[in-house]
């Protein structure tokens, strides 16, 4: 996913490549099948680690929470000067990442809106 800033200063959201269209029955749980992370594709292949949830990365499979993940690493990314994740897509650096992601976080840059949904 990239976000994208009109010359107006509208936010867009764009590079999804990497998505597949899902009929939502009802289950917050349900899994859908996704390629392996793997390191040795072509670039343009490979999705950015920063922003992908771990169930997709180690599991293979990835569900609507995982599209939550990767909304709530995005919107921090936007309001904070830092990125939380900055993995170079290493997948080592991204595990590591993960494992101090609890004390890396730094609400006092993101609204208060959506402070709530982010600290669940």
């Amino acid at each position: 996913i990239r976000s994208l800033s009109s010359a107006k200063g509208t936010w867009k959201l764009g590079g999804f490549h990497f998505s597949a269209f899902a009929q939502y029955s009802g289950e917050i749980s349900e899994k859908f099948q996704f390629n392996e992370f793997d390191v040795i594709s072509p670039f343009p292949l490979i999705p950015n680690l920063d922003y992908l949830a771990p169930e997709a990365v180690f599991l293979g499979r990835f569900g609507f929470l995982a599209d939550l993940f990767s909304m709530g690493i995005l919107a921090y990314n936007i309001y904070h000067p830092n990125p939380i994740l900055n993995t170079k897509n290493n997948v080592l650096a991204y595990k590591f990442q993960l494992e101090n992601l609890g004390s890396r976080i730094q609400l006092h840059e993101i609204p208060h809106a959506l402070q709530g949904t982010s600290s669940s």
